[in-house]
């Protein structure tokens, strides 16, 4: 259980239980952010600390700021069994004066990363089965958020896309789904490409690296 350690009688720090982190995708888009009062002379630091393995080792705990990602988790890392606890640290130059915490957020957005290692962009093949009414979407995060998306999807739908031929096939009879999509192919330029996805489903994908002749 989570207590108050005194350390000093001008410092002192919080330490939290473990936090369980299970999300599907390669990993997460992370944001961290507190708040807390800290009068003059006092001040709050806060340090994380993540395992990937349900607690068996640990990454070690590293200072974190308020606004900026968690320190240990990545877009490749695997979550599936991750865990993370976090530590303030407060301090004053004054007993009577002590800095207050009001709250703490994690947010943890999964995603999927592909690497293009060939020498052109990839208009990938792509399989949706769609998993409750409603729109469905890819945004590519490294190529300024481009947005794949698709609209008014049905439950168990599923749409066969192929990038390079710009073709749309669904499952649904004499149905045509052009006039749901924003006309947007998935494209994955070279290098590392970040892909948020909004919308329930199971999604693969089928591609192959192209090179420059030499």
């Amino acid at each position: 259980m989570a207590t108050w350690l005194d350390v000093t009688g001008f410092t002192g720090y919080y330490e939290s239980e473990e936090l369980p982190v299970q999300l599907d995708g390669n990993g997460a888009l992370t944001k961290l952010t507190w708040s807390a009062d800290e009068p003059p002379g006092t001040s709050v630091t806060l340090y994380t600390n993540v395992s990937m393995d349900g607690g068996t080792s640990w990454s070690g705990w590293k200072a974190a700021v308020s606004g900026g990602s968690i320190p240990d988790i990545f877009t490749h890392s695997q979550l599936t069994d991750a865990r993370v606890k976090f530590r303030f640290f407060l301090k004053t130059d004054d007993r009577a004066v002590s800095p207050v915490i009001h709250e703490i957020r994690f947010l943890l957005e999964p995603v999927i990363e592909i690497e293009n290692k060939g020498d052109l962009t990839i208009r990938p093949e792509i399989w949706i089965t769609k998993e409750g009414s409603g729109d469905f979407s890819i945004i590519n995060t490294s190529q300024h958020n481009r947005e794949f998306k698709f609209t008014s999807l049905l439950d168990q739908e599923e749409l066969y896309i192929h990038g390079d031929r710009e073709q749309i096939e669904t499952s649904i009879p004499l149905k045509y789904r052009y006039a749901n999509f924003n006309d947007q192919y998935l494209e994955l330029p070279y290098g590392v490409n970040i892909l948020k996805i909004n919308g329930n489903g199971k999604l693969q994908f089928r591609y192959e690296f192209k090179r420059l002749q030499a």
